[in-house]
């Protein structure tokens, strides 16, 4: 008669109990709140930027949501991902919020938000490798620098006196030329 082997079960996969958010639920739920607390002005807004229904965006603000689809957690993940990533090119991240939803030339008239949906990852990588060109645009406004006198007293201020010397010095020296010719 053959040996009966004891049927080894698998092991336990720790599941978050009804009612409670799993780590991976509640990194998405954070995301969307950051979302909408830093680059959307209005739940609406932040329900096109992930192609959701206002309803769905109200449920995840409050964290309502125990066991998000994987879909809808990687679409905040490349949404809040695009947003940090522009938020270098960009002072006021509300901008950030306004340009994810308009077409873009370069993206063939499409939103960047639209290139995430439906391209996903891949949609993120190009978006993200081609913001040099696609970032918006911040308006600089009348920009006023310091006049040549103002910033040599800074710089006389930063450097210290040591430096100030050292400057002036170098400042003094004639001007040595050099016949580099016989180096080509």
């Amino acid at each position: 008669m053959p040996e009966l082997k004891q049927k080894q079960s698998a092991p336990m996969r720790s599941r978050p109990r009804r009612g409670d958010q799993g780590d991976e639920a509640k990194r998405a739920v954070a995301g969307v709140r950051e979302l909408r607390r830093r680059y959307y002005r209005s739940d609406a807004a932040l329900s096109r930027a992930l192609g959701w229904s206002p309803d769905t965006v109200a449920m995840w603000l409050p964290g309502s949501v125990v066991r998000p689809r994987v879909e809808c957690r990687e679409q905040v993940r490349r949404l809040l991902a695009l947003c940090k990533g522009a938020a270098e090119w960009v002072s006021d991240p509300l901008l950030i919020g306004e340009w994810t939803l308009e077409p873009q030339q370069q993206l063939a008239d499409r939103s960047p938000a639209e290139v995430l949906c439906v391209l996903g990852d891949e949609g993120l990588e190009a978006t993200l490798g081609h913001l040099a060109q696609i970032a918006p645009r911040t308006l600089v406004g009348n920009l006023r620098l310091p006049s040549p006198e103002q910033l040599r007293a800074s710089l006389r201020q930063t450097l210290g006196e040591d430096t100030r010397v050292l400057v002036d010095r170098a400042r003094r020296a004639p001007r040595v030329s050099a016949d580099l010719s016989d180096f080509d």
